[in-house]
């Protein structure tokens, strides 16, 4: 029952907007699902990239929903082009199978070429030609109750300070989600209008606004759902107000999750020709670290984060 919102016996917004449904599977072995990426999850008029992701471990949990891997252990995701809100279509493959080990399956997020086409409700209807590759993403899945071996902390992540977060209202998805940030990092202006830089870290206390509980598939969207660090900076230093584009992100999972809320951290060491890499930490309520991220990303103008096609 993880991710329903068990108050009112409702499915929460966030499983609307990423489950899927399968359809069937090729003779190649190939498992195919379809989905929505719904332009309320979205940055501008482009779906989160997170969100997006949590699509697409919503098909690869069904895949292994029966399997004794049941828990992702890590993702590596390559955003080749936008996602457009819209039907979506995942092909699964799986590259590596075990009895007790690790697995490993490649998923690809597939859009139409043509969005006045049919989507296949069925694996017969299925036309590769029709579709385009949005994402690429390796999946590595195991069983985290059963992993043992040697534990050793040394200078581990640590959670943000709860006491230095305030009341936050993104203007994304702001109506999705309660957050806390520590405002410390933004950048100021004086009332001359000069901006004083910020800080390219964010840290944060983020829950679902429906009070949806914290799970594996929510992991990635909580991954990147913040005000990106090198943001911080102020449109002074960028020349206006920027988007940062993720041209790639990897998720190690640490633990099974917990409870409504997580507690976040993020910071941007290196910024080089507008491309930057981003790392961070998610903690649980009891300050148990959940996952830890790091992006590559391309800060580019705002503007860009438009779509590609007419028709949405």
């Amino acid at each position: 029952m993880d991710g329903l919102n068990l108050t009112n016996s409702t499915i929460s917004a966030f499983d609307k907007g990423t489950n899927t449904q399968f359809i069937g599977k090729s003779a190649s072995g190939a498992l195919y699902y379809v989905g929505h990426a719904s332009l309320q999850w979205s940055i501008g008029q482009v779906p989160n990239v997170s969100y997006v992701v949590s699509i697409m471990l919503d098909s690869v949990l069904q895949r292994y929903e029966k399997l004794y891997q049941k828990h992702p252990i890590s993702l590596n995701c390559f955003f080749l082009r936008k996602t457009i809100p819209g039907p979506i279509l995942i092909e699964i493959e799986d590259i590596k199978m075990s009895g007790k080990g690790y697995c490993l399956s490649r998923a690809v997020l597939k859009q139409l070429n043509n969005f006045d086409d049919p989507m296949p409700t069925n694996i017969d209807e299925y036309d590769p030609a029709m579709f385009n590759d949005k994402i690429q993403g390796v999946f590595t899945m195991g069983n985290m109750l059963n992993e043992q071996g040697v534990t050793v902390l040394h200078k581990p992540l640590t959670p943000p300070s709860r006491e230095n977060l305030e009341p936050f209202k993104y203007i994304f998805m702001g109506d999705m989600v309660n957050s806390k940030i520590d405002h410390s990092m933004l950048p100021k202006s004086d009332n001359d209008g000069v901006q004083t830089p910020g800080t390219p870290e964010h840290h944060h206390l983020i829950s679902f606004s429906d009070n949806r509980s914290v799970d594996f598939k929510s992991i990635p969207y909580w991954c990147d759902m913040f005000i990106t660090p090198a943001a911080n900076l102020g449109t002074d230093v960028w020349g206006g107000s920027i988007w940062c584009a993720t041209m790639q992100m990897e998720i190690q999972f640490k633990r099974i999750p917990t409870g409504k809320e997580v507690l976040c951290s993020f910071i941007t060491p290196h910024i080089m020709n507008s491309r930057l890499d981003l790392d961070g930490g998610i903690w649980d309520e009891d300050n148990n670290l959940l996952a830890v991220t790091r992006h590559q990303c391309l800060a580019l103008p705002f503007s860009r984060n438009t779509p590609n096609v007419s028709k949405l």
